[in-house]
């Protein structure tokens, strides 16, 4: 090994003692660093895997806003009932494609969807009881402590093929928000179509899986409605959805990226 200034080479040993600073590293050093853009496509990976997150949280803000637009009457019960009998038919057909020719599981499904329908609408006006002696502060304290609970339990380590599976946990706490909330609204009818609108983006969108069609849609989707909530709802998802699919993830790189560095730091000088 060369020289430097006429000292003895540096050797990766304790036992001798050596004329060199305690964190001195020689050339041998910065071959072990990773290359820049290593580092970057790191970032741009984490970026890309956090679409999925992006998704769900884009579900849970578009349940609040839709609720918000119907306790205001800006939108109708109606107008919910027919987007989830679109998305439902749609949803069918594509699942009896997934099951191929086992017509047995997909009527016992279109029967579970019928009788879920029918329960929901048959417990609408008792659902619109549950909560009037409690105050609109702790609806809104609970509604979101369940839903930050379905985003952080819902199983995105469980993706197989672009298809989702259900976690008991994430799948219960929305639908305790979903009672919650639509039971502040003013008649059976816009509850009954509140729940079923829920069980909708909760409980049949995970199952059709994650598409990045899917998650552009809900995106445009929810800023749409945001911006006829308010500005400042928009302003609130455009920011929760820079801090998920942005912040959150270059952060976590540059962390990953400080880790291994100190990892070649460490292996440099042993």
């Amino acid at each position: 090994m060369r020289r430097e200034f006429g000292r003895p080479p540096w050797e990766r040993v304790l036992y001798r003692r050596q004329p060199y600073s305690d964190n001195y590293t020689d050339a041998r050093f910065f071959p072990a660093r990773p290359a820049d853009h290593d580092v970057h496509l790191g970032r741009n990976d984490l970026i890309v895997r956090s679409a999925p997150v992006v998704y769900q949280v884009s579900l849970a803000w578009l349940f609040v806003t839709v609720f918000v637009l119907v306790e205001r009457s800006m939108i109708r019960a109606t107008d919910i009932l027919s987007m989830c009998a679109a998305v439902g038919t749609s949803a069918a057909f594509a699942l009896r494609k997934r099951l191929g020719g086992s017509e047995s599981r997909w009527l016992s499904a279109v029967q579970s969807s019928v009788i879920i329908i029918l329960f929901t609408y048959l417990t609408s006006p008792i659902i619109k009881t549950l909560t009037r002696t409690v105050s609109d502060g702790s609806i809104w304290i609970m509604t979101g402590s369940f839903l930050g609970l379905h985003v952080a339990t819902f199983p995105f380590w469980r993706n197989q093929g672009s298809t989702f599976f259900h976690s008991s946990w994430s799948l219960n706490t929305a639908l305790f928000a979903s009672a919650l909330l639509s039971s502040r609204l003013a008649s059976a009818v816009d509850v009954f179509a509140f729940v079923l609108f829920s069980l909708v983006t909760f409980g049949l969108l995970p199952v059709l899986g994650y598409h990045r069609w899917l998650n552009i849609a809900s995106v445009t989707v929810c800023g749409l409605l945001s911006w006829s909530w308010s500005a400042i709802a928009l302003g609130v998802y455009v920011g929760m959805i820079g801090v998920v699919g942005l912040l959150a993830p270059v952060a976590l790189a540059h962390k990953l990226a400080k880790r291994t560095m100190q990892t070649a730091a460490g292996q440099a000088r042993t």
